[in-house]
Parts: structure tokens; C-alpha cells; sequence
């Protein structure tokens, strides 16, 4: 069951609408947020990697058909960072 779970997570991530990309990137945050265990389940599913490589693909169609906000970006690059901020002791 979690497995399906991360696996429409990261399908919406590559696959979907923009509203979709946004609703799947705040659902990462609130998961990542000051848990441990939901960062590394993350990463160990590539999530990161899928994001990182969402966040390139919109950044090419920036002036074309993406109608991400600079806003929408920095909240992507804020949980691609929150992601791999995973050694840091605060």
C-alpha cells in the first residue's frame, strides 16, 4: 500500500498538470518536514531525483508551455533541498 502511494507520487510528479506537480510537492514537504524516516523513504524511492529532473524539465519549457510561477519553483527547489538535507544535525 505504500508503495502504490509513492508510486502516484512520483508518476503525478513526472506526468502530471502543473496543479498536480504543485499538490505532489507540498504532500513531499509535509512528509519530509522534521521526520527523518519519511526523508529517507523518499530518497530511497527517488523522489529526489524525479523532482530534480521535474524541476529541469520546466525550467526548458519556462517560456513555452509551463505555466509554473517562480514561486512554484522555489517551493520545488525548497523540498528538493529539504530532501537532501539529510545529514545536517540542527
Amino acid at each position: 500500500m505504500p508503495g502504490d502511494f509513492l508510486n502516484i507520487l512520483q508518476t503525478k510528479l513526472m506526468n502530471g498538470s502543473n496543479v498536480e506537480k504543485n499538490i505532489v510537492v507540498v504532500i513531499m514537504w509535509a512528509l519530509a518536514a522534521n521526520n527523518q524516516r519519511a526523508k529517507i523513504i523518499l530518497k530511497s524511492a527517488h523522489h529526489d531525483s524525479t523532482l530534480q529532473n521535474t524541476i529541469k524539465h520546466c525550467q526548458l519549457l519556462s517560456g513555452l508551455e509551463s505555466k509554473l510561477s517562480n514561486e512554484d519553483l522555489d517551493r520545488m527547489y525548497y523540498v528538493l533541498n529539504l530532501l537532501r538535507d539529510n545529514d545536517k544535525i540542527r
